[in-house]
């Protein structure tokens, strides 16, 4: 680490800028599929809530048993 804080102050600023274009750059690659991975996730969460739906319900009060 330099002794100098106006370098180190330098370096992370340098540093997150690129970050931040290179994050950018990529982000303006992909925008088309941001639709199909938020369909993705609605279909994940519909299917998830069904088959929860359709397991048997235990009764309130009793503890599962561990396999005895």
């Amino acid at each position: 680490m330099p002794k100098n804080k106006f370098i180190y102050v330098g370096v992370l600023i340098v540093a997150g800028t690129a970050l931040l274009w290179l994050g950018a750059e990529i982000l303006t690659k992909i925008t088309y599929i941001f639709p199909w991975t938020l369909a993705l996730g609605v279909l994940l969460i519909v299917g998830g809530v069904f088959l929860e739906g359709r397991k048997p319900k235990e009764p309130a009060g009793e503890e599962p048993t561990k396999g005895e």
